[in-house]
């Protein structure tokens, strides 16, 4: 009988969440911290460099190098490794070289760079246009092996823009379902749970978005548990102008916009790809910049409110006057509606009026494609 209980008891223990071995790591686990980079290979080796400097010794860095078919044509491709084969990493980092895909395959496959990756025991997703410091790796083991979690991700509590750092605090950047609380993206850091049901998505479940909309809607719909870490003094966020393939955060402001409006029409005659299309840039209540691109199917008007980050609008409106893009709140994915995001700080430079020059172009670029169109 004492045999019994002591089996009954046994197993209640195990079953308790300190126990689950899913959830919460083992002593000294192996993390595999994971990037995937398209053309930007300063970045990626400035990225590198931050996780083979990890306080936290049992780190891994798998990269997915993703190229697109034309570049393979290039003479130059071949010389990809050039500036990343000095890096000393007795063997901890990995490079893949993959056609570029979703960004979900992307991420994937910067994972699977290892052969072994279901033998780690954290997985940190890295962009390679962030700043991670030396204990950013060291606080998640630390934190995932005290809390009952699956997932984890931190706000930002500093943001680098050109080469101004602010203290800024930003959650997420929008994307998240209902009645979940995930931080920033570039912050995600899971179990092998987590990485598991990730793996189990079919292509008609990632195509939702880029890759950090499905996961969380994924391990939302798993029941998926997710906490958020304090790891904000660790992670830099970085505004360069260009932070996503298709879509970009600038900042603008620090002076009502209206000091501004004669010097972005100069700049855009004279750096602007779409100087045929754009008939106007003005600014309405110092809060709203309207571009306006008759087109023959479109007038279009893009509207970004600039002072609350939270209400950022921008819609194409088609000759009827109708609504064409879907309202966004935040983000920037092109691909589900009509996100960019521009938002406050100083304009100093010749060089950022460019940026956001550049920014319009891939809107309209963007805005001209069907498939944006309901």
């Amino acid at each position: 009988m004492g045999h019994q209980y002591l089996r009954k008891y046994t197993m209640i223990l195990l079953n308790h969440p300190i126990f689950d071995l899913n959830s919460r790591p083992k002593m000294n686990p192996k993390v595999l911290c994971f990037t995937s980079s398209i053309r930007r290979p300063k970045m990626l080796r400035g990225c590198i460099r931050d996780i083979l400097q990890q306080s936290y010794p049992n780190t891994w860095h798998g990269i997915n190098f993703a190229y697109s078919p034309d570049d393979v044509s290039s003479e130059a491709f071949a010389n990809n490794a050039v500036p990343l084969d000095d890096l000393d990493s007795d063997g901890r980092l990995k490079i893949a070289y993959n056609e570029n895909a979703h960004n979900h395959i992307n991420f994937i496959n910067a994972i699977k760079a290892f052969d072994n990756y279901l033998d780690f025991d954290i997985y940190v997703k890295v962009d390679n246009d962030d700043i991670y410091k030396s204990n950013y790796v060291k606080n998640i083991v630390e934190f995932m092996q005290k809390n009952d979690c699956d997932i984890c991700s931190t706000k930002t509590k500093w943001e680098l823009n050109g080469f101004n750092l602010y203290k800024s605090t930003v959650d997420n950047l929008g994307g998240n379902p209902e009645e979940t609380d995930f931080n920033m993206p570039p912050t995600f850091a899971f179990n092998k749970k987590a990485l598991k049901a990730l793996l189990e998505g079919e292509e008609k479940d990632w195509n939702i978005g880029w890759e950090d909309k499905f996961w969380r809607v994924k391990w939302a719909n798993d029941g998926l548990k997710h906490l958020e870490i304090d790891n904000g003094d660790q992670f830099l966020w970085n505004i360069h102008g260009s932070n996503a393939s298709i879509g970009h955060w600038l900042k603008i402001g620090g002076v009502p916009f209206g000091t501004h409006h004669t010097k972005l029409q100069e700049t855009y005659k004279e750096h602007g790809r779409h100087q045929d299309l754009l008939k106007n840039i003005w600014f309405h209540e110092e809060k709203f910049i309207v571009f306006e691109m008759p087109t023959p199917r479109f007038d279009i008007g893009i509207i970004v409110h600039s002072n609350d980050l939270t209400k950022l609008k921008v819609g194409a409106f088609d000759r009827s006057k109708k609504l064409k893009f879907k309202e966004v709140h935040e983000g920037y994915d092109f691909r589900q509606g009509s996100q960019m995001t521009i938002f406050e700080a100083m304009i100093k430079t010749d060089e950022e009026y460019v940026g956001i020059v550049h920014a319009i172009d891939t809107f309209m670029d963007l805005a001209l494609q069907d498939d944006l169109v309901e």
